[in-house]
């Protein structure tokens, strides 16, 4: 019988004893994952500059927008169905999306941070969880290069230089989309449950806080190709045709739809917001088919995009053959068109606003990214994909940020730290107290003052000085009003008021009495016919007949007496007339009737009475009673 040869180990050499201390070699996703952070990390070390300049850069009216909202969050609460946006008058509301942004950036403000710094703090962590996205997106359904290419792509471009700190939700929609790509296609090809639920919220969340963007992404995860599907084009037809796979893509259509129908239904409740509803802004959002057939417009649009995103037009041509020849082709040209229909669809928002780009970022990345993979692929794999990425990124980079210097270089070295939304909001801090609503005029339904003043108020876009609206003034108790262009139609709504006052170049004050609200102010006007009959009774003429006075824009001069003179204008309620007594006081919508106060000159002297707006009123003076003295405050 042969007994087994006992097995004698031979003692640890030196050499053997070296390698077994050794620590374990950091692996590839790990090494790539430190690349892509540090990445990321020089990428947002960029935008520390912004941190300490105000919301006044390019779009600061889609800026402040936002950032009112969640300063309202952080001061009255988070409701994210009835967000306050107090820039159209009562209830405060003006839903647009849905506002989770505005949300998470209200708790940096109620930890103490400034409105301005949080809101850019959570638009770059925005920015930071898109890129990170992306990048194991790309990992997942292409390769390290790809990824890698698509990185440096999305976070190092010149547009990404200007808008990542930018007080906008788009880069949590970008996120929102990539998480549901991401999750969306991995699930198809794992059949995990848990993928498919964060597919759908991360998708649902999307469209809810921005449909314009999320809507294009649903098209590369219906037409990507999973792992397990049979080949063949009806097999791949049936696949899509699934109800599993559609009710994963139809269910943030879904959530967007609800959302909208809900905030279209709280902007028709108030005149001054119903113009904002869904059906009137149909032209706006989609454009006209007028303004497609003109060719600047899209060439405006194009050379956006190749000059901020893609650069040169040989990467585009880099992208082109890219997908011809990539695998699952199918993604890819749903990641084209991702792209294109989105400015397709949308066209006008593209054209007006060079920010809404955001929205195609990730798939130009993504398409940016698939063309180094086709270079590394076809080069020498030989080197490392670091290298070879930094080494393009430097071919791509140098002369995009060269030719688009005119675009970044303001914004990021020289913001704009003042304007004449500064200047009137700190006026309108002065001059309003703190829980006052005010009108503002002249500056469209741009919320940038009102943010800056910290105060509520309606902007009076010319589209909505309607009779409703004044009506809705009044009813709520709006006695403050700052005209930017006090000579504009829409002033003529101060008339619906009984007393107004002229408080300086550009303001005035509203009451319904003489009572109170007015009382210093110098030049006061009203169509209280009580008021009116009393003065003339009770006055004594300081001129035997009327002056007609020309409204050619000359000044004539009136007498003025104290304790107050009283100019009955005839012909004077014509839409478009203002008359304007000395300089320093806005001028006057028609009214029947001004008194001046004190404070215009001695007894005696001349006052300038100018008229404007065409035609010519008559006008008497008389000498009576101030109608703000003890006498008449108990009207």
């Amino acid at each position: 019988m042969t007994l087994p040869t006992p097995t004698v180990e031979a003692p640890p050499t030196a050499e053997s004893q070296a390698v077994g201390d050794r620590p374990p070699r950091i692996s590839r996703g790990v090494r790539d994952w430190a690349i892509a952070l540090t990445v990321l990390a020089i990428a947002l070390s960029l935008h520390l500059w912004s941190f300490r300049t105000r919301l006044l850069g390019p779009h600061s009216f889609r800026q402040t927008q936002t950032a009112f909202q969640a300063r309202e969050f952080a001061e009255h609460g988070i409701d994210l169905l009835h967000p306050r946006l107090p820039v159209l008058g009562p209830p405060w509301e003006v839903p647009f999306e849905f506002p989770v942004f505005q949300a998470i950036a209200s708790v940096p403000i109620r930890l103490g941070l400034s409105v301005d710094t949080s809101m850019r703090l959570t638009a770059l962590a925005c920015f930071a969880a898109s890129a990170v996205l992306l990048f194991g997106l790309m990992r997942y359904v292409a390769s390290r290069a790809a990824a890698f290419g698509a990185l440096v792509a999305f976070a190092l471009s010149p547009f990404a230089l200007v808008w990542a700190g930018a007080s906008l939700m788009e880069y949590l929609v970008t996120a929102c989309v990539l998480a549901f790509l991401w999750t969306g296609i991995a699930w198809r090809d794992t059949d995990k449950l848990g993928l498919a639920i964060i597919a759908v919220a991360a998708g649902s969340l999307g469209m809810a806080v921005k449909g314009t963007t999320a809507w294009a992404y649903l098209i590369p995860f219906l037409l990507y190709r999973s792992k397990n599907e049979i080949p063949g084009i009806r097999n791949w037809l049936r696949t899509r045709a699934s109800p599993r796979v559609w009710a994963v893509a139809a269910t943030p259509l879904i959530a967007g739809l609800v959302w909208t129908r809900h905030a279209d239904a709280i902007k028709d409740a108030s005149p001054a917001t119903r113009w904002l509803t869904t059906n009137q802004l149909t032209d706006w959002n989609f454009g006209t088919l007028q303004q497609r057939l003109e060719g600047a417009n899209w060439a405006l649009v194009g050379d956006r995009i190749e000059s901020l995103l893609v650069g040169r037009y040989v990467w585009a041509g880099l992208i082109i053959i890219a997908v011809i020849f990539a695998q699952r082709r199918e993604f890819w040209i749903g990641m084209v068109l991702a792209v294109v229909l989105p400015v397709v669809v949308f066209f006008n928002l593209f054209v007006v606003h060079d920010y809404y780009l955001i929205a195609v970022t990730p798939g130009v990345a993504a398409l940016l990214g698939l063309s180094t993979d086709l270079i590394w692929r076809h080069g020498s794999k030989r080197i490392p994909v670091a290298l070879l990425i930094f080494g393009l990124a430097a071919l791509w980079l140098a002369p995009l940020y060269w030719t688009t210097k005119n675009y970044w270089r303001d914004v990021a070295f020289h913001p704009r730290k003042t304007g004449y939304e500064i200047v009137a909001a700190a006026l309108i801090r002065r001059g309003v107290p703190t829980n006052e609503p005010l009108v503002l005029q002249g500056l469209n339904w741009d919320p940038t003052t009102l943010y800056y003043a910290h105060r509520r108020g309606l902007m009076l876009d010319p589209r909505i000085a309607t009779p409703a609206v004044a009506h809705l003034l009044r009813s709520h108790g709006f006695h403050y009003w700052y005209a930017a262009r006090p000579t504009a139609p829409e002033n003529d709504l101060l008339r619906t008021w009984p007393w107004i006052a002229s408080t300086g170049r550009q303001t005035y004050r509203m009451s319904q009495s003489a009572s109170r609200d007015l009382k210093g102010a110098a030049l006061v006007a009203t169509r209280d016919r009580g008021a009116i009959d009393a003065a003339r009774s009770n006055g004594h003429p300081l001129t035997q007949s009327a002056v007609d006075v020309p409204c050619n824009g000359r000044s004539h001069a009136l007498p003025t007496a104290p304790p107050a003179t009283w100019l009955v204008l005839t012909n004077a309620e014509r839409h478009g007339v203002r008359i304007s007594v000395g300089h320093s006081l806005a001028p006057m919508p028609g009214f029947p009737t001004l008194v001046l106060r004190r404070g215009l000159g001695a007894a005696g002297a001349d006052v300038g009475l100018v008229c404007t707006g065409g035609g010519g009123v008559s006008v008497s003076a008389l000498a009576a009673p101030d109608p703000f003295d003890a006498a008449g405050s108990n009207r």
